[in-house]
């Protein structure tokens, strides 16, 4: 869920890592385990892709359909800013849930 709409904003490096930063935590406390090279372990043996990755591969596929479709070229630039903006608030807001969260799994 939190996804949605990252594939049309832009997330910048520091988002990224965030995001993966948070993943890990919420990983280690699931596998109960201290150590980053055991959840990455885990995340390979069950297919479990970085949330860094799933943002460049959504895009990739966002911006593939956005070129294949014409309608879509005539959505103003200021319509796409006010989006981003408001998506950045949604995400920021889940952000801090997925924090809060981890930190009462402990």
């Amino acid at each position: 869920m939190l996804l949605y709409g990252l594939d049309a904003c832009p997330v910048n490096v520091a988002d990224k890592r965030s995001f993966d930063f948070m993943q890990t935590r919420l990983l280690m406390k699931w596998f109960d385990t201290e150590s980053v090279d055991i959840v990455h372990e885990c995340s390979v043996m069950f297919n479990i892709r970085s949330v860094s990755s799933l943002i460049v591969r959504r895009r990739q596929k966002f911006l593939t359909n956005f070129m294949d479709n014409p309608t879509l070229h005539c959505v103003s630039k200021n319509f796409h800013i006010c989006l981003c903006l408001y998506l950045r608030q949604i995400l920021t807001y889940f952000h801090l849930l997925l924090m809060h969260l981890v930190d009462n799994l402990q």
